[in-house]
């Protein structure tokens, strides 16, 4: 699972929960029921730092390559849980938050239980600096494991231009 929370290839993009899955195992992911929890070695990030001093976008609620500010953005993966609003379900909440508005967040929410695929959830915005949401699937009792996907495009001129991060965790629930 360490591996997962490493920074994936930024020009990898993927259209498809079929292209997750795949870009999952390629990274070495292991399904939830083979998958041991392990401590938190790094946190999920990809940066992007201005590449031009000048500022050629003007762009509103958008920072531009100028003022030398670095934008950092992390992947955040809550565990999956027993929801206590929708009863009967399980619920995983996953978002990522950058340190300043950015072109573009999409963000895909994979939730499985004993490797296999319940729900997916897909969102996206542009020129902000977060976004979060939910995915919930009837619960059973068994090895849960959420995942957070997203891609990071960049302002106009910094670099790189665009990015993936990703972020897991893996939950035993008794329904």
């Amino acid at each position: 699972m360490t591996s997962f929370r490493k920074l994936l290839n930024p020009s990898v993009t993927a259209s498809s929960i079929a292209a997750i899955g795949t870009l999952a195992l390629l990274a070495g992911i292991a399904p939830a029921s083979n998958a041991a929890p392990l401590a938190r070695t790094d946190t999920p990030t990809i940066t992007s730092t201005p590449t031009s001093t000048s500022n050629p976008s003007k762009k509103p609620n958008l920072i531009s390559g100028g003022g030398g500010v670095t934008i950092t953005c992390t992947a955040t993966a809550n565990n999956p849980h027993d929801s206590s609003h929708v009863g009967g379900t399980v619920n995983f909440v996953g978002s990522v938050s950058c340190t300043a508005p950015v072109a573009s967040l999409k963000l895909t929410l994979s939730l499985y239980w004993d490797g296999y695929l319940q729900a997916s959830n897909i969102k996206s915005n542009a020129g902000f600096a977060s976004i979060s949401n939910n995915v919930a699937a009837p619960c059973t009792s068994g090895g849960w494991q959420g995942t957070t996907y997203a891609s990071v495009v960049f302002p106009p001129g910094f670099s790189p231009a665009s990015g993936v991060i990703s972020d897991s965790n893996v939950k035993s629930i008794s329904c």
